[in-house]
């Protein structure tokens, strides 16, 4: 019985298969300039939330509470976000075409993720 077991245990470690996930694609061009386009869109519904509740907060309250104050401040860094994340600059991109295999050319802007 002793065999059985060292047996079946060698079997396992020969056989040892782990579970791995696979290396992401890397990203095209294009790809990241739609992800930052999402990312823009996001960061505009955020914007006017911050400026919303900055609103009725001013017209409630005379005085505004220390949340105010920090929302103003987050409300900056996200509009500095979003410049940076719309100034960023167009690179040429080669691909080919393998039904024709032609080499076409395209832009896209480049973002950084």
């Amino acid at each position: 019985m002793s065999a059985i077991t060292t047996k079946s245990n060698k079997s396992r470690s020969s056989n040892s298969s782990r579970c791995t996930t696979p290396k992401p694609e890397p990203k095209t061009d294009c790809e990241r300039r739609r992800l930052a386009i999402e990312r823009l869109e996001r960061q505009d519904i955020i914007i006017n939330g911050y400026k919303r509740y900055m609103l009725q907060e001013r017209t409630n309250n005379k005085e505004q509470s220390v949340a105010y104050y920090s929302l103003e401040e987050a409300l900056q860094e996200t509009l500095e976000a979003k410049e940076q994340l719309a100034t960023a600059k167009p690179v040429k991109a080669e691909f080919v075409n393998y039904t024709t295999d032609l080499k076409d050319s395209i832009t896209c802007y480049a973002y950084d993720s």
